[in-house]
């Protein structure tokens, strides 16, 4: 069960979204183990777990020298939602 969250949700930093800069990054295991990015806000600088709305969004990444992309879900607040 676990190593499928792995690679289902992501963990994001909207500091730069005003210039259409958002990052995202896999979840650690400690924070799938946290319910971090899946039961409180995926904001890297936000834990609310107060109205989560999910979204699905193309992350784009390399492993191993290799571009890929896969379609992950994003859990945010309100206050972060908009920033996406």
């Amino acid at each position: 069960y676990y190593d499928r969250l792995f690679k289902e949700y992501v963990i994001c930093d909207l500091t730069g979204y005003r210039k259409d800069q958002v990052g995202f990054r896999w979840r650690t295991q400690q924070e799938v183990l946290n319910g971090r990015g899946q039961f409180s806000c995926a904001n890297k600088f936000c834990s609310s777990k107060d109205d989560l709305k999910s979204y699905e969004v193309d992350f784009k990444y390399s492993e191993a020298k290799c571009q890929k992309r896969a379609l992950v879900k994003v859990r945010l607040c309100q206050d972060c939602a908009f920033k996406l």
